[in-house]
Order: C-alpha cells, then structure tokens, then sequence
C-alpha cells in the first residue's frame, strides 16, 4: 500500500459519495461514518457496486456491511486490490 495509492482511493470513495448524497458534506475525512452522512444500505450497495465495476474488485456482503468510515472502506479496496495483485 502506497500513500498515493491511499489518497487517490479516498478521493474516489469521496467522488462516490458526492454521487449519492443529496447535499454532499463539505469535509469528509477518513473517519467520517457513512451513517453520519445519512446512507442507507440500499445507497451503500449502489456505491460499492459502481466501485467494485471501476475497481474490477468483489467486496463480500459481509464485510460490505461491516465497514462504518470512509477509512475502512478504502482500507477494504486496498486489501481486495492487494489480493487481485496478488491473484494475477
């Protein structure tokens, strides 16, 4: 894991957000919880699955319903992009 790699996956998690928000928040850090932000399930799984397309990745049910930030969110796309690399 890189930091450029962290900070570009941050971003793109943000980006995602900005699309599913009504009034995206004005500062979404790493410990920002989804549900602070007013997400529902059904939006969290809109989101994770246009990442998972973008990302060529798979998060599993269970740990999609387990990460609560934003920072847990993009440390799970590390790991599963970690895991492809590994895989290829």
């Amino acid at each position: 894991m890189t930091q450029s790699r962290t900070a570009a996956l941050t971003e793109r998690v943000i980006t995602a957000l900005n699309d599913y928000l009504d009034e995206p928040p004005a500062t979404i850090t790493a410990e920002t919880r989804f549900e602070d932000l007013g997400m529902d399930s059904m939006d969290i799984v809109s989101m994770a699955t246009d990442l998972e397309r973008e990302l060529d990745v798979f998060i599993p049910n269970e740990a999609l319903f387990e990460i609560e930030t934003i920072g847990e969110a993009v440390a799970q796309l590390e790991a599963l992009l970690d895991k492809k690399a590994e895989d290829a």
